[in-house]
């Protein structure tokens, strides 16, 4: 219901707008009476009402339009990478309800960020984050296997161990884990993340430059996991989540990365990257829409902008 009220709040201020505008032409149209000239008078009476009905044509015309964009695009948009047989889009809803749309239609597979000790228990996992509703779907011997299965594909790349003796692995390290016997998706888990300095339970935290880093060691792997599943990524990162980079960030960043390593490997990173976006982190109709026009920018033939976009993220890090 805040979804649809937040549009008509947006055509709202369009008429203000509108009517803001006609007030400075009825201001004209008053101060043109004090002209002597008839013939003169006519014309401006003439220009005015020109101006004013074509302001109304026009915002009536954008305000149609917003309406039609909204109701067509509001809940999800994919389009085709030009050249490649995969295509880019975005679903909006819960995560997990975004999950469940792909189910029994193809093989599905998600990405959720963890710490870099990958450590599960409830001092290392926030109670709200998708990691922990994940694990929660998991019987108690799955997740006991979980912890094996990390330990057993990732132990070789262990760099050192904490004051808690805990396993740190490199930014960017990615396990893959097979659907469990609930679950219609595999899981890649991304260490982005340290534990936090508040000492808080559950608590993470990480720079700009970290998150930057993981990102592009997972789109540089992609293609040896995912290469024919619909890869679902939520706005991981993000200040909702305890990160420092904006929601309009990661899903621009998310899109350009994912067309631009598409493009430059020969083998493809996945049949369809999906990006999930929670229905509260985007405000307005407006911003919802301009990830729409990022993906069509990237998909089409135009200016291609991930370098440009990765610059601004490492330019504000530093």
């Amino acid at each position: 219901m805040q979804k649809e009220n937040r549009i008509y709040v947006s055509i709202g201020k369009r008429i203000f707008q509108m009517l803001g505008q006609w007030s400075i032409l009825s201001f004209a149209y008053t101060l043109s009476k004090n002209i002597e000239n008839e013939m003169i008078v006519l014309i401006i009476k003439f220009l005015i009402f020109s101006c004013g009905l074509g302001l109304l044509v026009y915002y009536v015309i954008t305000s149609i339009g917003m309406l039609r964009n909204y109701n067509r695009f509001k809940k999800s948009y994919s389009q085709d990478l030009s050249g490649k047989k995969v295509s880019i889009g975005y679903e909006v809803g819960s995560f997990w309800e975004v999950v469940d749309r792909f189910k029994g239609e193809e093989s599905v597979a998600v990405i959720m960020g963890i710490n870099n000790r990958f450590c599960i228990d409830k001092d290392y996992i926030n109670s709200t984050s998708l990691i922990n509703n994940y694990i929660s779907t998991l019987s108690e011997e799955e997740h006991q296997q979980l912890d094996s299965t990390i330990h057993n594909q990732l132990n070789h790349l262990i760099i050192e161990h904490d004051h808690n003796n805990l396993p740190m692995y490199p930014y960017g390290t990615l396990c893959t884990l097979k659907p469990s016997k609930d679950n219609h998706y595999e899981v890649g888990l991304l260490a982005m993340c340290e534990p936090s300095n508040l000492n808080t339970q559950g608590k993470f935290a990480s720079t700009r430059r970290d998150l930057i880093f993981s990102f592009e060691k997972l789109f540089e792997e992609m293609s040896n996991h995912y290469t024919d599943y619909t890869l679902v990524i939520p706005l991981i990162g993000t200040k909702s989540s305890g990160g420092p980079l904006t929601h309009e960030e990661v899903a621009k960043y998310l899109i350009s990365a994912f067309a631009n390593y598409t493009r430059i490997y020969e083998r493809r990173l996945a049949r369809r990257l999906v990006v999930s976006i929670y229905d509260k982190d985007f405000e307005t109709v407006e911003s919802i829409m301009e990830i729409k026009s990022h993906i069509d920018m990237e998909c089409g033939m135009g200016d291609f902008s991930y370098s440009k976009i990765k610059n601004e993220m490492d330019v504000r890090t530093a």
